[in-house]
């Protein structure tokens, strides 16, 4: 038997046990939401603020910030997960 028989064979075999167990394929669920604030004047945009938020069925949070301000030249991106409220911190700068 080659590696493609034995991977094909254990994917039927998990096949099997789930519908042993009787467990159901279901496709993702989750719901997105994003916002953005920009503040500008006659000379331009000079602070842009964005953020968007993506909570999975299972209560899995994903949250992306990012912000930018011309008139003191800095920038912030966030990337934040966790489950429900808990979130953890995974990238800024």
């Amino acid at each position: 038997m080659s590696d493609n028989d034995g991977k094909i064979l254990n994917l039927n075999i998990r096949n099997e046990y789930d519908k042993v167990k009787g467990s159901k394929a279901q496709a993702p669920n989750f719901s997105f939401q994003t916002s953005r604030v920009t503040y500008g004047g006659v000379d331009g945009t000079y602070y842009t603020s964005t953020r968007s938020r993506k909570t999975g069925s299972d209560g899995v949070v994903i949250e992306e910030r990012k912000e930018a301000d011309t008139t003191t030249g800095q920038a912030t991106h966030r990337i934040s997960r966790g489950i429900h409220d808990k979130a953890i911190l995974l990238q800024g700068s």
